[in-house]
């Protein structure tokens, strides 16, 4: 995915963890965040909570990209703080376009 959206001229930083993500933030704005819910010690729910508390992130599009894709998992991202849930696995294309509508928005 991330080689996807590079091609398509996105400038892309991957984060091995949540902490790692968190910190990212916490020092730079960025226009989108593209997580995945099931990661190691903290979760995307979490992790996009946190982020929703940063000033600069409050408004900041977000994506749940998850394997987990029933009706409630898609609920518990959106009440999260995601603006939107994809499921897994996903073509790029279509991941490209809803960051798309998701920027046209911002």
């Amino acid at each position: 995915m991330h080689k996807a959206l590079k091609k398509r001229g996105y400038n892309v930083k991957s984060c091995a963890s949540a902490e790692e993500a968190l910190r990212a933030a916490s020092s730079r704005q960025y226009d989108i965040v593209i997580s995945d819910i099931g990661m190691p010690e903290t979760n995307g729910y979490e992790l996009i909570e946190r982020l929703r508390l940063l000033p600069h992130m409050s408004d900041v599009p977000a994506i749940a990209l998850s394997g987990y894709v029933t009706r409630r998992d898609v609920e518990a991202a959106l009440a999260a703080g995601f603006d939107a849930h994809i499921a897994k696995p996903t073509d790029p294309a279509t991941l490209i376009e809803e960051i798309e509508r998701r920027l046209q928005r911002k």
